[in-house]
Formats: structure tokens, sequence, C-alpha cells
């Protein structure tokens, strides 16, 4: 009779076990230093953040990295999927559930080494490269901006400033040296000059009116990393 109680309750255990280790996939862009791989493995502010917050409640993540804009768009056109790191804003406000903000960041004019313009009428004459499908594309266009190149990652743009192809590359600061240096750059080069633009606020985000309990116990989970200092430290093994 005991053994058969042991047996199961050590069933009940294991399923129990089971039931608590979730693992969720994450549509990740290929952004550094917010999410990228690095030798096969996923790295970034916004995938340790998540690792960090998923910890507290015994979720982990497969990262799967896509070009950018096909991850927007299937997470849109899905009922169940997760990205990051998505900026929020007014365009994308209803076409996404925003799960968490992971942090900030604001866009900054870029040059290597050159001069910077003064003003951003001064700007305008100059060639100006962006990555496709960001915040920063969109903003440029409002304000008037005609020499812009947009290509599909930072990594490019960043390659393209070294070889003094563009004047400046427009770029989050908490971002831009990051991704300069895995580009074969030296950050040092770097001059930061006009911002663009407000603060710009990026979250774990989700399809459409997608929201269960591993998703509020992921906000849970990266409201108290953020609080406790620990989303902070992540942060500054980045900049």
């Amino acid at each position: 009779m005991k053994t058969r109680l042991f047996c199961c309750l050590l069933v009940v255990l294991c399923l129990a076990r089971e039931c608590s280790a979730r693992e969720i996939t994450v549509d990740a862009g290929p952004i550094p230093p917010f999410s990228y791989e690095e030798q096969g493995r996923p790295a970034g502010i916004a995938v340790d953040l998540l690792d960090a917050a998923g910890k507290l409640y015994g979720i982990s993540f497969h990262y799967r990295f896509l070009p950018w804009l096909r991850a927007q768009s299937e997470t849109r056109s899905s009922s169940d999927r997760i990205i990051i790191p998505l900026t929020r804003t007014p365009e994308r406000e209803t076409q996404y559930n925003w799960i968490a903000e992971l942090f900030q960041y604001q866009f900054v004019l870029i040059s290597a080494g050159a001069p910077l313009p003064h003003t951003l009428e001064e700007a305008k004459g100059m060639r100006i490269a962006v990555l496709r499908g960001n915040p920063a594309e969109k903003i440029l266009h409002d304000l008037g901006f005609t020499q812009v190149e947009s290509a599909f990652s930072e990594e490019i743009n960043a390659r393209k400033l070294a070889a003094r192809r563009i004047d400046l590359w427009v770029a989050a600061d908490l971002a831009a040296k990051s991704i300069y240096r895995q580009a074969g750059g030296d950050p040092a080069q770097l001059r930061y000059g006009l911002r663009l633009g407000d603060v710009m606020h990026v979250f774990l985000a989700s399809s459409p009116g997608f929201n269960d309990a591993a998703t509020r116990d992921i906000a849970d989970g990266v409201a108290r990393v953020r609080v406790s200092g620990e989303g902070e430290r992540i942060l500054s093994r980045y900049r």
C-alpha cells in the first residue's frame, strides 16, 4: 500500500514539474544589441531581460530569429505569436498586444568622425542610412528627408558609415557602439549629434488579443527584474 501511494505521489510530482516548466517561442529581429545571435546562441538586452524574467516563473524561451519585417508581419497576422524588440508607436498601437516594457532609447544622428550638422535643415542635404521598418525611417520621411538609404540590418548601415558610403547613420543611442563594433568598426570614431523624435519605449509584444497566463507571468517577471536593479545591470553590459 505504501509503495503504491509513493508511486502515485511520484507521478503527481513529475506531472507538476512538467506543467511548471514552460517553453515559449519568441520571434526576434536581428537587431544588435537588442536581440541577435552570437555563435549560434541568442543574445542581447531583450533576450537577457526575458530570460531573467522567465526564471522567476519557470519559463524558458526559444528564440526564432527572422527578418525584422517578416517577424512583425507574422505576429500581426497570427493569433498567438510573441515578438521582441518592438518599439511602441502610435501607428503600431492597435496592431499588437503590449505585454511589458523592456527598456528605452532615443534616435540620434551619428557620424564616423566627420563634422556633424548643426541643424536638421543642414542634415537634409546629407546621405543618411536607417534600418528598414524602423520608426526612425518614418521620422525622417515625416521631417522631409529625401536622401535616405534603408537597409535590412543595422550592421549594413554601420559598414556603410565606416566605409564613408554615407554621411550619417540614424540609430538608437543605446545600440550604435555595439553594432559598429560588431561590424568591424572602432566605436571611438563615432560622434553623436542631433536627436530625432521622442524617447522610444521597447516592448515585448504579441499578436492582437493574445494575453494568457504565461504572458501575464512574463510581464510581472520583467517588472520585478527592472525594479530589482538587474535590468540596469543587463543594460550596462551592452553599453
